[in-house]
């Protein structure tokens, strides 16, 4: 289970698949593992968009920086880190 520690908002994303553009709104949050037990899938169904993701946990936010593929994601990580370096 996980808990939202801070909303670092929103970005629309635009990429092609399939010779079709794709546009979507992405919200960001930076959460925080408060037990580490798996719990079961929250998708209405196995053909759900978010049926084709699965998370990626990282130790820290520079790991977590290290593995993204696009800027616009790392750019969230960065945001999250001045979030997390602003808090007592």
């Amino acid at each position: 289970m996980t808990e939202i520690t801070s909303d670092l908002g929103e970005e629309v994303t635009e990429f092609t698949v399939d010779d079709t553009l794709v546009r979507r709104n992405e919200h960001y949050y930076l959460m925080r593992l408060v037990d580490p037990t798996p719990g079961p899938p929250h998708f209405d169904s196995p053909t759900a968009e978010e049926a084709r993701f699965r998370p990626r946990w990282a130790a820290n936010l520079l790991e977590a920086e290290m593995g993204l593929t696009y800027d616009s994601e790392r750019n969230f990580v960065r945001r999250a880190s001045s979030t997390t370096s602003h808090k007592p």
